[in-house]
């Protein structure tokens, strides 16, 4: 097996942070259209050795259909990789391995944001980033480098779970989560950078999150603790077409069925007049359809020493901020960040998670299959388990990074 490897400090050092000519028009591509390779972060360490199920399902989901990249921070976990894919049978043909020091799992977050111009050229996107390590910022660098691609700057924190784009000009972001990560600047200031970034033509900002999405592990109502990002748009708010909005829903009947439901249920009917108000780049509205939330996952937890981090039973008191932070020795009600909308569109397939082993309405399942039957019918629909994920603050989604084909922008 040979590994591409990095050298990083020199390459990174001679890449000039640039932006396309003045005369290109600068695109985010749909996720809808099609792609180059499908990017997952892989970790090999105690704490984190039960996101490989999910991982494995998804390769194992798309790896004939798609390219799969795999990002591993040494050679060593990389070789390691590779064993534990091939161990499941999943043939390795269309597999790459590589190398990238210090890459985390989370590589939607902390990857590259890939766009283009009409040049026909790909440019990665280097928001800035302040989340948990320093060393996850050089990462969509170090993806550039490999890929031979210049880097453009943009001096806003974001994440990459936190941008929606409709692929012609329109993206939704979290006002909430903007303001959090980008003290002192304003929305103008930050819309400048979208507008020149990633070629945002139309701006439509969601007031906040979903009640169990907290950023990091927050009290959230009544005695339930949830993880999370602080308001992702990809938890909530998804393009399926440049036209269409998928939007988690939470009904009148079940809104008093539980304190988080309840906040939910005001957090999306406010997104939901917001969008429907809304228009597209052109001044066209947009279609929305509403897909049920799962129900209310929850385990109990025991509240264990520092350092002790996220296990299946138990999560360590120095994670916890905010108000109402339990003593080491409680048992509290800890909540997944589930939602049918941290899915993945790729070539040929559209991947969500399933939520009925959990618990989950059945029903609900079925009606969140029959909207992506008529939005996808030439597409596969598969359902993986990532409940793992999700009680760590994401999903598939968010455990995934697409690259786009290069595609003219002009007629």
């Amino acid at each position: 097996m040979q590994y591409r490897r990095l050298l990083v400090l020199f390459f990174i050092s001679v890449l000039s942070s640039c932006s396309p000519s003045e005369q290109s028009a600068i695109i985010l591509p749909g996720e809808w259209e099609p792609q180059e390779s499908i990017w997952l972060g892989w970790e090999h360490r105690p704490g984190v050795l039960g996101y490989h199920k999910a991982v494995f399902e998804i390769i194992r989901s798309v790896h004939e259909k798609v390219k799969v990249k795999i990002a591993a921070p040494t050679d060593s976990v990389a070789e390691i990789a590779r064993r534990l894919i091939k161990q499941q049978h999943i043939p390795l043909t269309n597999i790459e391995f590589v190398t990238i020091k210090d890459n985390g799992y989370w590589i939607r977050d902390h990857g590259p944001t890939f766009v283009q111009d009409d040049f026909r050229q790909q440019w990665v996107v280097d928001f800035e980033w302040r989340n948990h390590s320093n060393e996850l910022s050089q990462v969509d660098k170090k993806v550039a480098v490999l890929e031979g691609l210049e880097v453009m700057t943009a001096p806003v924190v974001n994440e990459g779970g936190g941008l929606e784009s409709n692929g012609q000009g329109t993206i939704l972001l979290v006002e909430s989560m903007m303001v959090d990560r980008n003290p002192g600047k304003t929305k103008a200031e930050i819309e400048a950078v979208y507008r020149e970034a990633v070629g945002a033509k139309k701006i439509i900002w969601l007031p906040q999150g979903l009640a169990n999405d907290p950023w990091g592990l927050h009290h959230v109502a009544d005695g339930y603790y949830g993880y999370g990002a602080g308001g992702h748009v990809d938890e909530f708010a998804r393009f399926v077409n440049p036209n269409t909005i998928v939007l988690a829903w939470v009904g009148e009947e079940e809104k008093d069925a539980h304190p988080v439901l309840k906040q939910n249920y005001e957090v999306l009917r406010k997104a939901f007049q917001l969008l429907a108000q809304a228009t597209d780049q052109d001044g066209k509205p947009f279609t929305i359809i509403k897909i049920p939330l799962p129900d209310i996952i929850i385990k109990k937890m025991v509240v264990a020493e520092q350092n002790a981090g996220i296990s299946d039973t138990t999560l360590g008191i120095d994670l916890f901020e905010g108000e109402r932070i339990p003593t080491v020795g409680d048992t509290v009600d800890f909540m997944a960040a589930a939602s049918y909308n941290n899915f993945l569109i790729t070539n040929g397939a559209v991947l969500l998670p399933t939520y009925i082993e959990a618990g989950s309405s059945e029903e609900k399942e079925q009606a969140v299959k029959a909207v992506f039957s008529s939005l996808f019918p030439d597409r596969q629909l598969i359902f993986i388990d990532c409940l793992y994920q999700n009680y760590r603050g994401g999903g598939i989604h968010c455990s995934t990074k697409q690259q786009p084909k290069i595609l003219s922008t002009t007629p």
